[in-house]
């Protein structure tokens, strides 16, 4: 296997930005790609790497260890409460598969919030001005604009602006849902001291809540560790493991409120925070358990997940996630939008 293709486990954008503003590690990301259309993903990948991997463009199930069509996945996700469907940042395809998923659902008459990792919860005002004032798919555009997208680091608009037109369209709600990079850096150098009893309360966390215990922090602070190619050490990764947490259970909160009087609701967030095991399902299902008298809540996690050389069948990519099996329940393979290790750059620069 060439293990420069796996590269750190897929973490969010806005932790290694946090990194950085603490002078932990170099920046080792950035992309500015074209828009594509949600209906041209298949046969014309915009990933340049890969295409011929035996995974690509397939869809795993992973609970049934079986491939589906997208046209059963689609089936699969009708009735669920929450979708949760991941990404690679920086690979066009993966926001291609999430525009044809969330089109698909929504033109099919779905009414389903969009909630986003991309965008802070304190740009919301600005969504919801935006939104009221000039309703409708026209829109979308200036949407970006208006949240200063071009400065924000997530790449290029129309790669979310495809995801988010159809729910524009027929004036479906939008959230953001990421904390502010004042709370983050806040719980960096505090942890959760930095946040209000009442935010503590409505996340239901605190020092003896069970994620706060191990094994959850411990991995989450292992992989944190490796996400930086070691460069924030073990001592340190554990406010920005709690970053993490903190970043999941709000995702979480957001949905369960925006999920009322609606069919459901939709995330877009990086594959990490999907993952079935410790992110945001974990804290839906925490939620959830605090409400007397609800009946159970459904949850269906997609991640669209690069090939890589050397692991030619879905079971072997929970070793990326450091898991026995992936946690996720389907898996949409695509090809690579690169071969380079981030790690490798940054030891070369050192």
């Amino acid at each position: 296997m060439h293990h420069s293709q796996i590269s750190p486990p897929p973490q969010s954008r806005l932790l290694i930005r946090l990194a950085i503003i603490f002078g932990l590690v170099p920046v080792l990301f950035g992309c500015a790609l074209p828009n594509q259309g949600p209906n041209h993903w298949q046969n014309n990948w915009q990933s340049p790497l890969s295409h011929n991997h035996p995974l690509a463009g397939k869809i795993w199930i992973t609970s049934e260890n079986r491939y589906v069509s997208p046209e059963n996945l689609l089936k699969r996700l009708e009735g669920q409460r929450h979708i949760l469907i991941g990404e690679k940042h920086n690979n066009p395809d993966h926001h291609r598969i999430q525009a044809w998923i969330t089109s698909r659902l929504i033109n099919a008459g779905e009414r389903r919030a969009m909630v986003l990792e991309m965008i802070r919860m304190d740009q919301q005002d600005t969504v919801d001005q935006y939104v009221k004032t000039k309703p409708g798919v026209s829109s979308s555009a200036g949407l970006g604009n208006a949240l200063k997208w071009s400065t924000s680091g997530w790449g290029a608009w129309g790669h979310y602006e495809a995801i988010l037109k159809p729910a524009l369209a027929k004036n479906l709600p939008i959230y953001g849902a990421n904390l502010g990079f004042s709370k983050m850096r806040a719980i960096a150098r505090s942890g959760l001291p930095a946040l209000k009893l009442e935010t503590l309360k409505a996340l239901r966390l605190g020092t003896d809540s069970p994620p706060m215990k191990a094994p959850i922090m411990g991995a989450m602070e292992a992989e944190i560790v490796q996400a930086h190619c070691g460069m924030i050490k073990p001592g340190r990764a554990g406010n920005f493991a709690l970053i993490q947490l903190v970043r999941d259970a709000s995702f979480a909160h957001i949905m369960e409120k925006s999920a009322k009087n609606m069919d459901g609701t939709i995330l877009i967030a990086g594959a990490g925070h999907v993952r079935k095991d410790r992110g945001v399902p974990m804290h839906l299902r925490r939620l959830a358990n605090t409400k007397p008298n609800t009946l159970p809540i459904t949850i269906f996690t997609i991640a669209a997940i690069e090939v890589a050389h050397g692991l030619d069948h879905p079971e072997k990519y929970g070793e990326i996630y450091g898991a026995p099996t992936p946690p996720f329940d389907a898996i949409w393979f695509t090809p690579r939008m690169s071969n380079r290790n981030p790690c490798d750059r940054f030891k070369k620069k050192n």
